[in-house]
C-alpha cells in the first residue's frame, strides 16, 4: 500500500477543515491500494482553526500537523509541511473547498501513469474582476519566463516523492513555488477543472 499525503495550509479555516478531512476520508476509504496522511499546517490562524486541528487529531491518527509561532505565508507553509509529510505522492491544497476532492482520483491516476507531477488547472475562479485582472497579468508575466506555467498558475497538485525530497533542499527564503515545481523539468500532466 502507498502512503498519500495531503498538505493543507491552514489560515482562519476553521469552518472548513472538518468537512475538508471527512471529505478526503471518504474519497480514500474508496481505494485498496492508498493509505492517506493530514498535514494540516496552521499559519498562525487568530481563529479556533487550531482547536479544530486538535480534536481531529485527538480522534484520527492520520493526521499530524504543525502551527507556526506567526504567520509565514503560504509558500512557507506549504514549505514545512512537504518537510513533515512522509507519502510516497504528496498533494498541495488548500482548506477553503473551493477545489473538488474527488479530482484526487485523477491525480493519483495521472501519477500511476509515471507522471511526476500533476497539476489542477482551474479554469473558472469565482474572484472579483480586479483580483482576476492582476492574476492574470501576474501570470503573463511568469509565462514569459515560465512558458510551461498553466494559464492562471495553479495551486491544487500531486508530487511524487522524488519531486518532495528536491524541494525540500531548496533553501531560498523568497520562492515561487510553482515555478520551483515546474523548473525541475520532470515528466508532468495538467489537468483542466
Amino acid at each position: 500500500m502507498r502512503k498519500v499525503s495531503v498538505v493543507i495550509p491552514v489560515f482562519n479555516n476553521e469552518s472548513t477543515i472538518g468537512q475538508l478531512f471527512t471529505q478526503l476520508n471518504d474519497l480514500f476509504s474508496r481505494f485498496e491500494d492508498f493509505e492517506l496522511e493530514v498535514v494540516f499546517v496552521n499559519d498562525r490562524s487568530s481563529d479556533n482553526s487550531l482547536t479544530v486541528i486538535k480534536e481531529l487529531k485527538e480522534r484520527f491518527s492520520n493526521i499530524q500537523f504543525l502551527h507556526f509561532s506567526r504567520n509565514y505565508g503560504q509558500v512557507v507553509a506549504i514549505s514545512a509541511g512537504l518537510k513533515k509529510a512522509s507519502g510516497d505522492a504528496v498533494i498541495l491544497r488548500s482548506a477553503d473547498l473551493q477545489d473538488p476532492v474527488d479530482l484526487i482520483e485523477n491525480f493519483l491516476g495521472g501519477w500511476q501513469q509515471g507522471n511526476k507531477i500533476v497539476i489542477g488547472n482551474r479554469k473558472n475562479r469565482s474572484d472579483g474582476i480586479v483580483d482576476r485582472m492582476q492574476s492574470r497579468m501576474f501570470y503573463n508575466l511568469i509565462r514569459m519566463v515560465s512558458p510551461n506555467m498553466p494559464e492562471g498558475g495553479y495551486d491544487y497538485c500531486l508530487l511524487d516523492r522524488s519531486i518532495v525530497s528536491v524541494l525540500n533542499k531548496f533553501n531560498h527564503r523568497n520562492r515561487f513555488l510553482q515555478g520551483d515545481i515546474l523548473s525541475l523539468g520532470f515528466q508532468t500532466l495538467i489537468l483542466p477543472y
